[in-house]
């Protein structure tokens, strides 16, 4: 023990004179070494200074491209109607630079309000802005807004002289400049609100002397007299000019002198591994120092039991080998015995030779198997290069080939130009096509006309053959009617003669006409009722759909809701996650929504969840999904890719309480652990083969 003892003290001897060289090496540059990791961790904290200085501004201007718009409509009206004035906060102005926060914050919601002259202005105004769609703006017109100054003047007095005498210079009217015009607006927004020093100038003003109006402090609190205080954020200063450019520029300083320390800090590459071996050789010595401090209170024990234990055990080690070698010499013996006979024959003394050739054997028989396959590639490598040296190309074959070629070239041309007269044809084709249907469609026209005709003057005919048949008695009629009879039944023959000329030319296709009529009218009622019938078909397969959704949605929202909340448990308690489905109308015509409320959150539509909400969302709209109709299986794909530890675990919590069968493919060993099975791909390095093992957890 003490021969030990010496040893690590000689090792630690050893460590310290080592660590002493080390430190000479580097001692001339271990303070320029020291002091650049100072800078850096200086710059280091200004860099993030900087970029918190540079998030708040923009937090607290994120409204710049909403003001951008209004300034650009504002602009836009200005130059269109003669009666805008601009906003209100361009037409006022602080009277000293401490009141600016101060008049921002009273101005409210009235800060981007534009003032007109009158209420046709505004009007005309707001059709302009609904018509382009621009931005929403409030209109102040000076003929009908009243403010206190105007209106209620003794109510005005009153306010000024509240308090001490000086009181009336906190009122914050009388901290801005503005045109007169627009005394009645100012009255409108400041009302009596104050302007004071201090928040316990404000509260003795607002709860001591009870005044009725509003009171801001110049560091933009704001009381209220129903009792609200507003302040304790960082309030926009609408007067400030942006300062966000001069961070950038002093970001962009940091970085650069950040990378001059790193390039210097490069140069001390040696000092930083020197440190760090320094510092491994002093966790080394004062492991040593540990070791030596247990070894000296092992010396300080009674080591004579420990010795005589240590003999025993080194005769029962000493016994037990010799037992072992009695036991080989026997096992050898026993070789000898029954396989001597049998190893002689072949040239071997003992079964391990044995053992040994079958091993020799196998390996041959391995690297003859490899030594074929070589050969075999070398052989097929060898016809390759035969075969492409076989096909040499002399003059006269290239000069073939370039005629091929060019009469190649020339079919390809010719067959463009077919294709082209083709394309030409065909637009021809379709043009007489279009002509012959119209021609066909004013023939059927004609002859629905010219039958129509055929039947007035089948009647006409009949009706004057009705009239020539009448005999009249002579005895009644008038010897100047008879006349004006004989001269009608004259004109009557020459109508019929005309009829009788025309009657052949409709007659001949009388029969054609009315068949043709009459299979059109029996096609076009047949069209009608499949028409009909398609119709009520359409009806009853929609109303069937809408049956059968109606069916699957209200058991899936009936389920979807328990069971995003049994997702989104934690072993700790119950989840306060809620979910739920609606459509308006049509559902296959508009979207059904799919609002959830995720643990701690409000609702909010899907489409606004993170990646992890999303699947935890998605997995409790498949598993209500299955309530409806049950799967045989399911099969997903790295489902737990987006969610944390906590969500995971309460997926397979879920999973793996179910009855159904689950085929799922994770890297986490949360989710996989409880399986009852796992299977694995790897790649064979000896026959280059996806090979797949197979591990049961579970009975």
């Amino acid at each position: 023990m003490k021969r030990e003892n010496k040893i690590k003290l000689e090792k630690m001897c050893s460590i310290e004179k080592e660590i002493q060289h080390l430190e000479s090496q580097i001692q001339n540059k271990i303070h320029a070494y020291e002091r650049i990791i100072s800078d850096e961790d200086k710059l280091n904290r200004d860099l993030n200074d900087v970029m918190r200085d540079i998030l708040l501004n923009k937090a607290r201007k994120n409204d710049a491209a909403r003001r951008s718009m209004i300034r650009s409509t504002i602009e836009s009206l200005k130059t269109i109607f003669s009666g805008v004035h601009g906003r209100v906060i361009d037409l006022i102005q602080p009277i000293q630079k401490k009141y600016e926060l101060s008049v921002g914050v009273l101005l409210s919601r009235h800060d981007q309000s534009v003032i007109v002259d009158n209420e046709k202005t505004a009007l005309d105004c707001l059709r302009y802005i609904k018509e382009t769609r621009a931005c929403k703006l409030t209109f102040l017109p000076l003929n009908r807004v009243k403010g206190i100054i105007s209106d209620d003047k003794e109510n005005s007095e009153n306010i000024k002289s509240f308090g001490s005498p000086e009181f009336k210079d906190y009122l914050a009217r009388n901290c801005i400049r503005y045109a007169p015009e627009y005394e009645n607006i100012i009255g409108f927004i400041f009302k009596n609100s104050l302007i004071v020093d201090s928040i316990d100038l404000a509260k003795h003003t607002l709860y001591t002397q009870k005044y009725p109006g509003n009171i801001c402090t110049l560091d933009g609190v704001l009381f209220s007299p129903a009792g609200l205080i507003t302040g304790g954020k960082a309030t926009v200063n609408k007067f400030e000019d942006d300062i966000i450019d001069q961070l950038l520029v002093k970001r962009k300083s940091i970085l650069d002198d950040i990378k001059i320390n790193k390039d210097r800090k490069e140069a001390f590459s040696d000092v930083s591994t020197v440190k760090m071996k320094i510092d491994e050789l002093k966790q080394k010595k004062d492991g040593i120092k540990v070791e030596n401090i247990e070894i000296s209170m092992l010396s300080e024990l009674d080591a004579e039991p420990y010795q005589r234990e240590l003999l025993f055990l080194e005769e029962s080690l000493s016994d037990f080998e010799s037992n072992q070698r009695l036991i080989k010499e026997a096992k050898k013996q026993i070789e000898k015995t029954v396989f001597g006979n049998l190893l002689r024959t072949i040239g071997l003394n003992s079964l391990s030779e044995y053992k040994e050739r079958i091993r020799q054997d196998y390996r041959r028989q391995e690297l003859l198997i490899r030594i074929e396959t070589l050969k075999d590639k070398i052989n097929l490598v060898n016809e390759e290069l035969t075969t492409n040296a076989a096909v040499s190309w002399n003059d006269a074959d290239k000069k073939d080939l370039n005629v091929l070629e060019n009469q190649l070239n020339q079919l390809y041309t010719n067959l463009e130009n077919v294709k082209e007269r083709l394309k030409t044809q065909n637009q021809l084709l379709r043009t007489f096509s279009e002509k012959r249907n119209q021609l066909n469609n004013s023939i059927l026209s004609h002859q629905l006309h010219l039958a129509r005709v055929e039947e007035d003057l089948k009647d006409l005919i009949k009706y004057a053959e009705l009239e020539s048949n009448l005999k009249i008695e002579s005895d009644s009629i008038d010897p100047a009617v008879e006349e004006n009879v004989t001269q009608l039944k004259s004109k009557l023959e020459e109508i019929n003669q005309l009829i009788s000329q025309n009657t052949p030319s409709f007659s001949s296709s009388d029969s054609s006409l009315q068949t043709k009529f009459s299979r059109l009218n029996r096609e076009y009622e047949i069209a009608k009722e499949e028409l009909l019938e398609a119709k009520r078909q359409f009806q009853e397969i929609k109303r069937r759909r809408m049956d059968a959704f109606s069916r699957c949605f209200a058991v899936i929202s009936q389920e979807i809701s328990e069971i995003y909340r049994e997702l989104t448990r934690v072993e700790t308690g119950e989840s306060e996650a809620n979910s739920y489905l609606v459509y308006e109308g049509d559902p296959f015509a508009n979207n059904v929504k799919y609002y959830l409320m995720p643990p701690s959150k409000r609702f909010v539509p899907f489409h606004e969840l993170s990646g992890g909400e999303k699947s935890i969302a998605l997995l409790s709209f498949i598993f209500a999904l299955s309530k409806y109709r049950r799967p045989p299986f399911y099969i997903f794909d790295e489902v737990d890719s987006a969610l944390d530890k906590v969500n995971v675990e309460s997926l397979s919590r879920y999973i793996f309480s179910s009855s159904d069968q689950f085929l799922v493919v994770s890297l986490k060993p949360q989710f996989f652990s409880r399986s009852e099975s796992l299977f694995g791909v790897y790649r064979c390095p000896a026959d280059l083969t996806s090979k797949i093992l197979s591990l049961k957890l579970k009975n």
